[in-house]
């Protein structure tokens, strides 16, 4: 795949990516009170538990679907078919084999459910749910080898229609269903239909768009196998890191404090995960390119697009961030109602480590992409441990306010101190260049005058849609003129030139290469 061509669905991905979270987003804000009002504090309470269980299936994904993406981009680079077609089949007969472990362990889940659920209507409501979801899981762990081969093709934007239609199906069924009166038993039915529906469309694009892909026994490998797992080890070490690091701390209010405070801590978690894929949408792809370029042997190229990608990343996440801290009251107050102000301090704490995490996210993709995740998944896992002894102690004095500082701490220690100075010996930077002129100055120049504007308007701002997205967007509107005169350097004010005047592809071909 020549650089036009890598660039040009890079820009498409990651607009179509773009608008499906703003749809997305759109969807959230009307529905997650809907749900916390239709089902009330204690049930909305229980299926976000549920939710997070669930989400430990994930490490059950052993770090292969990362294995598949890396080493099938760096396979489309060499141009390698017979590669690309062993390790995909090895992938999906691992997967299959997980799937059927996922849903052992569904029903282990449903059998033991009583040693943990008191009242009786809740355990045969919990083991209807745990089954309902984890015969859905079970059926999407092959499908994974599907989609880390249209990642490593670029195919972000089959992936985002997909998705969208997901979202659009989703959504109309949970508002007739729970407007019917439905519960948490129909929003189970409902994603295992909507998850099976997406199943069966990516296997149907990759079966259109991938003629050289081959199924069969004859390319499953066990060399293959010892080569994904020599990958997927740091990255299932660090999967194991993220649970600790962003989803025990549901577990731990429950356990400490009550289920209904789950949900006040959780509206706030919403707020971040949004922020987390806006981050994810706008410049979460490159780890394939990453993979390609190496793959071709072009390291300075990687070395370019990832000092690019980092100065674009820090401008976006100082944006939303700080906009997420100035407008989150006002916000979560018409959002939710009255009586969820303990949110929005939980959003405070939570969206500082979270920032300087996310300005530095093309580190991720950088790491994964050029198989240099090792130190990464360490460094997770010393984090995540720390987030778990932190919370579990700083709850008994602070409460849902001590779970977040938990998760704040080791995340700011980890991302200020430690990721960066690693990730500059990778590349070849140093510390002062990598720190002064890609996160600190753009960071600096970012913030000032979201600041300045915020103290012209803050006397205006109340809690109604019209007024909150009235001023954001006008901030917006008035940010986007002094990032392009006072923030971006003199090249990249001549690339978005180009970029207005229709010359795209050489814009970004000068971005990435």
């Amino acid at each position: 795949m020549d650089s036009k061509t890598v660039v040009r669905k890079l820009i498409s991905g990651s607009l179509l990516r773009v608008s499906l979270l703003f749809c997305s987003i759109v969807v959230s804000f009307f529905l997650v009170p809907f749900l916390v009002h239709a089902l009330g504090d204690r049930q909305h309470g229980f299926w976000v538990l549920i939710g997070r269980f669930m989400g430990y299936y994930g490490v059950l994904d052993l770090g292969l679907s990362s294995a598949v993406s890396r080493f099938v981009s760096r396979a489309w680079g060499q141009n390698d078919f017979e590669e690309i077609n062993y390790i995909f089949n090895t992938s999906l007969a691992l997967f299959s084999l997980i799937g059927l472990v996922a849903l052992g362990l569904s029903f282990l889940a449903a059998l033991l459910c009583p040693h943990f659920i008191k009242h009786q209507a809740e355990i045969l409501l919990f083991r209807r749910v745990i089954l309902i979801l984890g015969f859905s899981l079970a059926l999407g762990f092959p499908v994974r080898s599907f989609v880390g081969v249209l990642h490593s093709k670029l195919r972000y934007d089959l992936l985002a229609g997909v998705d969208f239609l997901k979202l659009v199906i989703r959504t109309a069924l949970i508002v007739y269903f729970i407007k019917a009166g439905g519960g948490i038993l129909a929003l189970a039915l409902i994603t295992f239909l909507v998850e099976i529906l997406g199943d069966a469309a990516y296997f149907g694009l990759l079966v259109r768009e991938f003629r050289e892909l081959r199924f069969g026994l004859i390319w499953v490998s066990l060399g293959k196998v010892r080569e994904l797992f020599q990958y997927a080890l740091f990255t299932f070490l660090q999967e194991i890191a993220d649970l600790l690091r962003f989803r025990v701390d549901e577990f731990v209010i429950a356990g400490y404090l009550s289920v209904s405070l789950v949900t006040h801590y959780f509206i706030a978690t919403k707020l971040i995960d949004l922020f987390f894929q806006f981050m994810s949408s706008a410049l979460g792809m490159l780890a394939p390119v990453f993979s390609q370029y190496e793959g071709r042997g072009d390291i300075q190229a990687v070395k370019k697009a990832f000092l690019e990608a980092t100065k674009i990343g820090v401008i976006l996440a100082v944006f939303v961030g700080s906009s997420l801290i100035l407008y989150g009251k006002v916000f979560i107050e018409r959002w939710m109602g009255a009586g969820y102000h303990d949110s929005y301090y939980v959003l405070i704490i939570l969206c500082l480590p979270i920032t300087i995490a996310l300005a530095q996210g093309s580190s991720i993709g950088l790491l994964y992409g050029i198989s240099k995740h090792r130190y990464l998944a360490i460094l997770s896992s010393c984090e995540g441990i720390a987030n778990l002894i932190l919370s579990l102690i700083l709850v008994r004095y602070l409460g849902i306010y001590g779970v977040a500082l938990g998760t704040l701490i080791p995340l700011a220690v980890a991302k200020l101190f430690f990721q960066p100075f690693y990730v500059c010996r990778i590349i070849g930077v140093s510390c002062k260049e990598y720190f002064f002129d890609n996160l600190l100055r753009p960071a600096i120049k970012t913030i000032m005058p979201i600041l300045g504007y915020w103290f012209l308007i803050r006397g205006y701002l109340g809690p109604s849609y019209l007024n909150i997205f009235l001023t954001a967007g006008l901030s917006v509107v008035v940010f986007l003129p002094i990032c392009y005169f006072f923030i971006f350097s003199p090249r990249q004010r001549e690339l978005i030139k180009s970029c207005v005047i229709g010359d795209k592809i050489r814009v970004a071909i000068s971005l990435c290469s």
